[in-house]
């Protein structure tokens, strides 16, 4: 960081953990959500990306699991959706591995 001002460099510090907070933020909504409708496996492969790019894998991997055990969509409001739900949870299954 050598050469940059003082003032961008806390410009960048500031918008850092801005987003750090925003993620904090965001995974809690996702869990929430997924506490509140368990059965809606959209916002189970979300939450699972999420923690994914939190670094949380093991976690990630318990979503993913909950969505590959219902079959073939655990309520019809969301069956249109369910095939690429389930497409993009092998994807995301295939890059924890």
């Amino acid at each position: 960081m050598r050469g940059i001002p003082l003032f961008c460099r806390s410009l960048l510090l500031v918008a850092a953990t801005a987003a750090l907070s925003w993620a904090q933020t965001a995974l809690k909504y996702l869990e929430d959500g997924v506490k509140n409708c368990p059965e809606n496996d959209l916002g189970r492969l979300y939450l699972a990306e999420a923690l994914h790019d939190a670094g949380k894998t093991e976690q990630a991997r318990e979503q993913l699991e909950a969505i590959f055990h219902h079959a073939p969509a655990p309520d019809p409001r969301f069956a249109p959706e369910y095939p690429y739900i389930r497409s993009r949870a092998e994807e995301l299954s295939k890059e924890l591995e």
